[in-house]
């Protein structure tokens, strides 16, 4: 950790970080004392991991740009391979993300992708630490990721043991802990484009903040990297109509330049746990009647009285597992509680 801030620091000192390197750039990769011929290296040969993550960047930067509605399973980056059916993200909610790794053998055989919770780490304000942490985060999934879809690599071999990652800044009145107000907001988009630099597989886009930063953003993301753009927004903890919250899938689509959208909504009563799913399916109608790309809803409800809705949810739920001492949100279930819960309902068949 010394080592990785004595870097940042030289860095910054120089201020060659600022005007020079990530001006002229669009990727980044960590690299400490990996090179370095010491004991430990020789036994251990981190290098490897090194050229493991480069080729991963690499493969990730040469992917044709991710079309919003494109539902093409043979398409090498779409929406339909990431967030297709019955697939699930885990979220991760410890402050330093090496606690992570007694649990990962287990949770990488259940789901189908990590949150990065960027927002709830110690490093989170120093971004050469937040960008290490992930990398450190894909390493030690690779063994495990049995259910990562393949990654081709420019020289035509082919990465199977990617896990995809969505890499998401959650604010404070959005479920969230990152400081929602005008300098938070500024630093948050700071760290989605680290997430860009980064290579993430999913961005979380919250809906409701600045828009000219939001359209740099995704302008950003659309001339230059492959990522899918997941608009995200979370209604806590007030119920609301259900024209608002058809209007809150509607902004996710950030006017029709997200591959997915998100949103979790707030109930006093159980018998609407239905409605995130009602709206999102309406808002997807109204896409389908105007021409407008029509992209996978993750409809949510919050808390234990929305558990429901986690059930019925097709695509891309977010997930905990049984392995962990606690829930990243309420009412949170895990990958195999749901889909048993599927079976039980008659949502799904027995194969």
């Amino acid at each position: 950790a010394s080592r990785m801030s004595d870097a940042s620091s030289v860095l910054k000192s120089l201020e060659l970080e600022p005007t020079v390197f990530l001006p002229n750039t669009d990727f980044e990769l960590v690299v400490t004392d990996e090179g370095v011929c010491t004991p430990r290296n020789i036994r251990l040969n981190p290098w490897e991991e090194i050229e493991w993550d480069l080729n991963r960047l690499v493969s990730r930067a040469m992917l044709p740009p991710a079309t919003p509605g494109d539902m093409d399973i043979l398409n090498p980056n779409t929406a339909e391979l990431t967030m297709g059916k019955h697939t699930y993200f885990l979220s991760l909610s410890f402050p330093q993300i090496e606690s992570v790794e007694p649990y990962l053998p287990a949770m990488c055989a259940d789901v189908d992708a990590m949150e990065f919770r960027s927002d709830l780490l110690d490093c989170r304000e120093d971004r050469f630490a937040l960008l290490r942490s992930l990398q450190w985060l894909r390493r030690r999934c690779r063994p495990h990721a049995v259910r990562a879809p393949g990654l081709t690599s420019p020289s035509g071999s082919v990465l199977d043991d990617v896990m995809p990652v969505v890499f998401t800044v959650r604010t404070a009145h959005q479920a969230g802990t990152w400081p929602d107000d005008e300098n938070g907001v500024a630093k948050m988009f700071d760290l989605l484009e680290l997430g860009l630099r980064s290579g993430v597989e999913v961005l979380d886009v919250e809906s409701a903040w600045d828009p000219v930063r939001t359209d740099a953003i995704l302008s950003m993301a659309e001339d230059r990297y492959s990522s899918l753009i997941l608009g995200s927004h979370h209604k806590v903890p007030d119920e609301v109509s259900m024209e608002k919250a058809v209007g809150y899938f509607r902004h996710c689509h950030l006017s029709g330049r997200a591959h997915g959208a998100k949103v979790v909504l707030s109930i006093d009563d159980e018998e609407n746990d239905t409605m995130a799913d009602d709206a999102g399916k309406i808002a997807q109608s109204l896409c389908r009647a105007e021409g407008k790309p029509v992209v996978p809803n993750i409809s949510l409800i919050l808390g234990e009285i929305g558990q429901y809705s986690r059930i019925i949810n097709e695509r891309f739920t977010p997930v905990t597992h049984e392995s962990l001492p606690s829930v990243a949100a309420p009412g949170q279930l895990s990958a195999k509680q749901i889909l048993q819960q599927k079976l039980d309902c008659g949502h799904i068949e027995p194969c």
